[in-house]
């Protein structure tokens, strides 16, 4: 038994570097908010866990309602929720009906629409807990501009929150 009982690894989605092209952003390193594995960096994701878990280590992970565009990541990925979502129609707009960016040209994903909370719950269930990982941060429920509009204004910002309680205990 170790004293750790919980890592936390807000990497798992990868990291990018923010502000290079004189942007919008700050210069830094951060995420790719496009919530599955980046096997590149973690290249034995559910073997990590598993050991981790046979130490009496649970592993807890990160995610929030904005989507990054990955086509334009140099690493592999599986997926584009990014462009799922815009497919779908899953997007907070603008008062003008474009699709709402900021930080660094992500989209936020309209979780006061039904079928886009299933879907991001979805993305919770099969991206993350179906490979061992136990619990998460959420953030950015707050981030919807006061220029946006969702499907139901005014319940996104809570909804984020909502989620984990939506899952159960795990």
């Amino acid at each position: 038994m170790s004293d750790v009982v919980g890592v936390w690894l807000q990497d798992w989605t990868g990291q990018r570097v923010f502000g290079e092209n004189g942007g919008r952003d700050l210069p830094r390193v951060g995420l790719w908010w496009n919530w599955e594995v980046d096997e590149s960096h973690y290249q034995n994701w559910t073997g990590l866990i598993s050991e981790l878990a046979s130490r009496g280590i649970k592993v807890l992970t990160y995610i929030n309602p904005l989507l990054s565009n990955v086509s334009q990541r140099e690493t592999p990925y599986r997926h584009n929720y990014y462009r799922e979502a815009l497919e779908e129609g899953f997007a907070v707009r603008n008062g003008d009906g474009t699709v709402w960016t900021g930080y660094s040209d992500s989209l936020l994903v309209d979780l006061s629409n039904p079928s886009a909370y299933q879907w991001m719950k979805n993305m919770i269930v099969n991206n993350m807990l179906a490979t061992g990982v136990c619990g998460w941060m959420c953030d950015f429920g707050e981030t919807v501009p006061a220029t946006g509009k969702t499907s139901q204004w005014g319940r996104s910002p809570r909804l984020p929150l909502s989620l984990p309680r939506d899952m159960g205990p795990t």
